[in-house]
């Protein structure tokens, strides 16, 4: 009985020796290919830095920081007027079969009147310009939010359009607000 334990796990462990010769001869396959590609990857960043200046490395950073605080010294915003709140009406005069779309060009509409107003904040002087940025962006995700959710609704395509309409008007209002803070 003693000797048929022995030959059990005998047969055992060398079963578990032939998977783990199997897992250290795919480790080291896998060792070979990773060992190509870094090969391969060293080529390139060697040709790239051939390409690259022949510089020294100091005389790169010190030009890299000198235009740098250049570029820094030099940023300034030009001053921008919002002159055209229209929301891009023409495209609603569209024949407009599906309510996806209606809702995709109000979220459109909406997002580029945001992105003018951000502009203009950008460019102003206001010390609350931060402020009213956020709550320029804030409202605009709410008001995307809202006509996203509306398209899921069971309301009828004319309501929902209604519904898109009125949202949107809302947004124009709440960004007359903010441009009358400036």
């Amino acid at each position: 009985m003693r000797k048929k334990d022995l030959l059990n796990q005998i047969k055992y462990l060398t079963q578990k020796v032939l998977e783990a010769d199997k897992t250290v001869k795919k480790l080291n396959d896998d060792i070979l290919d990773k060992e190509e590609e870094i090969r391969r990857l060293n080529e390139k960043i060697e040709a790239m830095e051939a390409s690259y200046n022949e510089k020294p490395l100091e005389e790169t950073i010190s030009e890299q920081n000198e235009a740098e605080e250049t570029i820094e010294n030099d940023v300034s915003v030009p001053e921008m007027k919002y002159e055209d709140f229209n929301f891009a009406k023409e495209s609603i005069n569209e024949e407009l079969d599906d309510v996806n779309d209606y809702a995709v060009k109000a979220i459109s509409r909406i997002i580029t009147e945001s992105i003018k107003i951000g502009c203009v904040l950008a460019s102003g002087d206001n010390p609350n310009k931060k402020e009213l940025l956020n709550l320029t962006l804030g409202r605009t995700e709410v008001a995307k939010n809202e006509i996203s959710s509306l398209i899921e609704t069971n309301l009828s395509n004319a309501e929902k359009i209604k519904t898109i309409d009125n949202e949107e008007n809302q947004v124009k209002e709440y960004y007359q607000s903010i441009l009358a803070q400036l």
